[in-house]
C-alpha cells in the first residue's frame, strides 16, 4: 500500500484524530466492529485521497497514471472503458432574449471487440474487481491501443454525445413545463470531450 505522507495531517485534524494517534481501525461494511470508524464513499478520508490521486494523475506526476489494466473474470474479451468530460452548449430562448450557458459533466463509454458502447451499458464493467495484475508491458499495449480506438472513434463518441444532449434537453423540456416556464432549451454538445482516464480489462487466464 502506498503512503500518502502529505495529506497525513490533514485527513488526521478532519477524522477527528491527533496527530500522535498513529492506529486507526477502519471500517468499509456494516456492521462496525466496536472502536472501528465506518468510512463510506462519501466519508472525508474517501473523499481526501480521491482529491490527492486526481489532482496529481492530472498534473501527470510520478506514480499517479490515469489508467489502469486489470484482469478479471467478468469479462471474455478485453473492455476498454473510457472516462469523458463533455461539455454541452445550453442555448436559452425566451421572446426576443436568449443567451447560452455553458454545462459540463462525467460520463463513461466502452469499446468491446470494435464496438462503441453507450454509457448505460458500461455500468456493470464499472462494478468489476480486480482478480489479477497484468504486467507493464502489456499493460503499455493496451493502453496504446485504447488511445488508438479513442482517436479513430471520435465520430462515434460525438454521436453518443448528441443522443446524450437529446436526453439533456428533452429532461429540460419536462422540467420547464412542470414548472410553467416560458421559453425553450436547446442542448448540443460543445466539442469534443476531455479524456480523463482509462480503465483496460483484461480476461482473467485459467
Amino acid at each position: 500500500m502506498r503512503a500518502f505522507p502529505r495529506v497525513a495531517l490533514p485527513l488526521g485534524q478532519t477524522l477527528g484524530r491527533r496527530q500522535e494517534e498513529r492506529t486507526l481501525r477502519l471500517a468499509f461494511q456494516d456492521p462496525v466492529p466496536e472502536g472501528a470508524l465506518y468510512v463510506g464513499r462519501n466519508h472525508p478520508l474517501v473523499v481526501g485521497l480521491a482529491r490527492y490521486a486526481f489532482e496529481r494523475a492530472l498534473r501527470r506526476e510520478e506514480d499517479f497514471g490515469r489508467y489502469t489494466a486489470l484482469r478479471t473474470s467478468g469479462v471474455d474479451r478485453v473492455v476498454y472503458l473510457y472516462l469523458l468530460r463533455p461539455r454541452y452548449l445550453l442555448r436559452l430562448s425566451r421572446g426576443q432574449a436568449g443567451g447560452e450557458v455553458l454545462g459540463e459533466e462525467v460520463l463513461s463509454v466502452a469499446y468491446r471487440g470494435g464496438e462503441l458502447l453507450p454509457p448505460e451499458e458500461t455500468q456493470a464493467f464499472l462494478r468489476l474487481s480486480p482478480e489479477d495484475n497484468v504486467p507493464k508491458e502489456e499493460a503499455q499495449v493496451h493502453l496504446e491501443r485504447a488511445l488508438r480506438f479513442f482517436s479513430e472513434g471520435q465520430e462515434g463518441i460525438m454521436e453518443v454525445l448528441k443522443s446524450r444532449a437529446r436526453k439533456l434537453q428533452e429532461d429540460h423540456r419536462r422540467v420547464r413545463q412542470a414548472a410553467q416556464m416560458t421559453g425553450r432549451v436547446e442542448v448540443v454538445p460543445a466539442d469534443l470531450p476531455d479524456l480523463l482516464g482509462v480503465r483496460i480489462l483484461v480476461p482473467k487466464r485459467g
